[in-house]
Order: C-alpha cells, then structure tokens, then sequence
C-alpha cells in the first residue's frame, strides 16, 4: 500500500502550465498549480514500445502529478538518463507512484534530474 496520497491535477491547474517551457535548455523546477511551491519536476522518456515521448510531472511538495504521452519534437533531443536501463528494471521503478517518484527525486537532488534538452 501507497504511504503517500497523490492526487493527479485538474485539468484547469495543468491549464495554469501553458508557460512551462519543458523543452528549455535551461530545464527546471516549475511553480506548483496546487500547492504554489516552486517544486513541480519533470522526467520525459522515449517509450520503448511506441516511440513517443512520455512525460510525467509531480509535486515532491504535495504529491501532485500528471503524465502524458505525444509525439517526441523532431527540434529537440531529450537526454534520458534511465535510457540504459534494462526494460524489466524500468518497468520496476513505474509500478506505483511512491517508487517511481521517490526514485525520481532521487535523481533531482543528486543533479541527475533535470535532464539535458539540446537542440537538433
């Protein structure tokens, strides 16, 4: 069982995001939409089955998060630091919220996180 309660945003708090420029090469923590703490992070991959580019952000604050997949920006490159790691240990660190975020928070105070957008 979960320690943490998340809670996913509202349409409406994603709405406030419209000026997160999550592809900057200056990447970093963004304004929360909830709880208004400047510690709304975010890990973007290219997923292994489909190609496209999945995106989740959360709230190390309040537990906030939201996540979505599209297609990758073809101007863009996003460096994955998880990238080489083996499928069923990926697949490991998504198998809830407090072990994928907990992991992730991980790799911010270690600086692993954010990671490095360049240009095409």
């Amino acid at each position: 069982m979960s320690s943490n309660r998340w809670r996913g945003y509202s349409s409406d708090e994603i709405a406030t995001l419209s000026d997160w420029d999550i592809f900057s090469p200056a990447l970093c923590e963004h304004r929360c939409p909830h709880c208004s703490r400047i510690m709304l992070r975010i890990y973007m991959y290219t997923s292994r089955l489909t190609g496209d580019l999945s995106t989740q952000i959360w709230c190390s604050n309040c537990h906030s998060y939201s996540g979505w997949t599209g297609p990758a920006p073809d101007d863009v490159i996003v460096h994955d630091p998880l990238a080489q790691l083996p499928a069923e240990e990926f697949d490991a660190l998504n198998k809830d919220e407090d072990t994928l975020f907990g992991y992730l928070d991980r790799l911010w105070e270690q600086g692993t996180l954010p990671q490095r957008i360049t240009p095409r």
